[in-house]
């Protein structure tokens, strides 16, 4: 029977206290399972080792799931294929043979299985019922409620394709300006640079002057660092919050 490994790979941007944890739940599997661990730092990693990496998990990985962003929330590889910085990676082998990742999406509903699910099970914990809520049910709540981003919106598409990609949302606001959306669970550099492309690509598509489209991003969250980028260049940042009513 081959030895089990976990190797945790951490991106620049995880947050330590998730970090700390899932060490925490690694040593005592490694204590009470006798499963050895790994954490390595994915920036500490050279640009080959990186490409190998990557290759490696989309070539090996188990052909029941997905690890490729699409919007069932957050995963190891970005849409762009890059590795995600933002989420911890945990990758499970027998041997040579990796036999799962973590996190995934399964299943004809793309069910998300965290890491954390996956340590407290070997330990034999029930883990805490996760809810996650995907880009696509964000979009479908802001088509079906557009008075949540701003009054007097009116939806006129999604998945608009632009030749510099696909815009999430393309609203009309009350003056019949183009309003174009899109929507992340966590901003990072990469959102706001994809939608500044959309600016110059719907501009030229359709026949409407740069100075008269909006941008925007909608978001669960956003890190106070990049609120400063967004407003250098005119992109303007919704987050979906809970409001205490009672």
């Amino acid at each position: 029977m081959k030895r089990l490994k976990h190797i945790l790979y951490v991106g620049q941007r995880v947050q330590p206290d998730v970090v700390e944890k899932l060490e925490h739940l690694l040593a005592e599997i490694q204590i009470k399972k006798r499963i050895p661990f790994e954490i390595i730092q994915w920036h500490l990693l050279t640009t080959q080792e990186q490409h190998k990496i990557l290759s490696e998990l989309r070539e090996k990985k188990p052909k029941t799931i997905r690890i490729r962003s699409s919007g069932s929330g957050a995963l190891p590889i970005s849409r762009s294929g890059r590795f995600n910085q933002t989420i911890p990676v945990l990758v499970i082998k027998a041997g040579n043979d990796i036999i799962d990742i973590r996190p995934h999406a399964s299943g004809p509903r793309n069910v998300y299985r965290s890491i954390e699910e996956y340590l407290l099970n070997l330990l034999g914990m029930k883990p805490q019922k996760q809810e996650v809520v995907s880009e696509q049910e964000i979009l479908m709540l802001i088509k079906k409620y557009p008075e949540l981003i701003e009054k007097g919106l009116r939806y006129e598409g999604s998945e608009v394709d632009v030749g510099a990609g696909r815009i999430d949302a393309v609203f009309r606001d009350r003056n019949g300006n183009p309003l174009l959306i899109e929507i992340e669970i966590e901003v990072t550099d990469k959102a706001i640079g994809q939608v500044t492309k959309f600016l110059p690509a719907y501009s030229r598509l359709y026949n409407v002057k740069e100075e008269q489209i909006r941008l925007g991003l909608v978001c669960f969250y956003i890190p106070d660092g990049l609120i400063d980028a967004c407003r250098s260049k005119n992109i303007e940042v919704y987050r979906i919050t809970a409001e205490k009513l009672t």
